[in-house]
């Protein structure tokens, strides 16, 4: 266990003449992941999300021949395991009591609240930098991103079949494949897409193919479609979480599609009831967890190489 901090870790700080206490205090990021994954509350220990297959297109019945019947059918079921992260800091009485510049209960409050919020992003986003990964699976068996994901009678992709870099034609072609895609009895789903989600490698690049009035990248006197038909209202989220430098996604309008549950938001906790040392304790501590229900929410073009 690490020792608590003590006076020698903050020496300087014992007495006057420091200028600035540095590189401890810097604006954070904005929650990210809330912005492309579907948060809802948790009460149990784990949620399951049941996946069904509807009922077919109805067939020709021909005069006197029976009417054809279907039925639902249970795919596969998808559980989210909530999970405790935690962090904690003890710092002794005396680095309370000396430290001459902050009040170390204080800091040590914030520290803890930054750390839980990376925990929260970092957990999030490995559903996407884990998405090819065929040993990260979900409910069918099938990583996030995949050619082969399960319908009824058959099965639809949420990837390019190879990477494509991000562009204005690799872009057309995944909108053109989700607006091919099929529930799981196999009928057509109007899936809108929302946002583009990059990498920070990819911002400058995304706001040329998004933002540019005409045609991206050509002398062509051709409007730009994507920004005309208005494929991304949402814009482009743009992730330092994201660990793929060339690797894009798009999040689309599904419901029940990538999913946050939140068990506990960041809670803290202090305690300076040792007496035998009058340490103080500071303990923050979130409980969450996060998957993919329905694949349709996201589509990815492939890792890059």
């Amino acid at each position: 266990m690490p020792a608590p901090v003590n006076q020698g870790n903050i020496a300087r700080l014992l007495q006057e003449g420091v200028n600035a206490v540095a590189q401890t205090e810097y604006d954070n990021w904005s929650p990210l992941y809330s912005q492309w994954m579907m948060v809802e509350d948790s009460d149990k220990a784990y949620e399951v999300d049941v996946s069904m297959a509807g009922l077919g297109a109805a067939q020709l019945k021909p005069e006197g021949a029976e009417i054809s019947t279907d039925g639902e059918q249970q795919l596969y079921s998808t559980i989210y395991q909530n999970r405790v992260y935690a962090k904690g800091t003890i710092i002794t009485y005396e680095a309370i009591k000396n430290n001459q510049y902050q009040n170390m209960i204080e800091k040590s409050g914030r520290l803890l609240a930054r750390s839980l919020q990376e925990a929260r992003e970092l957990v999030a986003h490995d559903v996407i930098n884990d998405g090819y990964d065929s040993n990260v699976t979900y409910g069918d068996g099938k990583p996030l991103f995949s050619n082969s994901n399960l319908l009824k009678n058959g099965s639809f992709a949420n990837r390019l079949s190879v990477y494509s870099e991000l562009s204005e034609a690799a872009l057309e072609d995944a909108c053109i494949g989700i607006s091919r895609w099929k529930d799981p009895a196999g009928l057509r789903v109007n899936v809108k897409t929302k946002a583009l989600l990059i990498p920070v490698e990819l911002e400058f690049e995304a706001a040329r193919i998004l933002r540019s009035t005409l045609q991206n990248d050509t002398g062509n006197n051709a409007i730009n479609a994507l920004a005309s038909t208005g494929k991304f209202p949402g814009g482009m989220i743009v992730s330092p979480y994201l660990t793929d430098g060339g690797a894009w996604s798009i999040a689309n309008d599904v419901e029940d599609g990538l999913k946050f549950f939140n068990r506990m938001d960041s809670e803290f906790r202090s305690d300076n009831s040792d007496t035998n040392t009058l340490n103080y304790r500071h303990v923050g501590v979130t409980y969450f967890s996060v998957g993919a229900t329905d694949k349709r929410g996201i589509y990815g073009s492939g890792p890059s190489v």
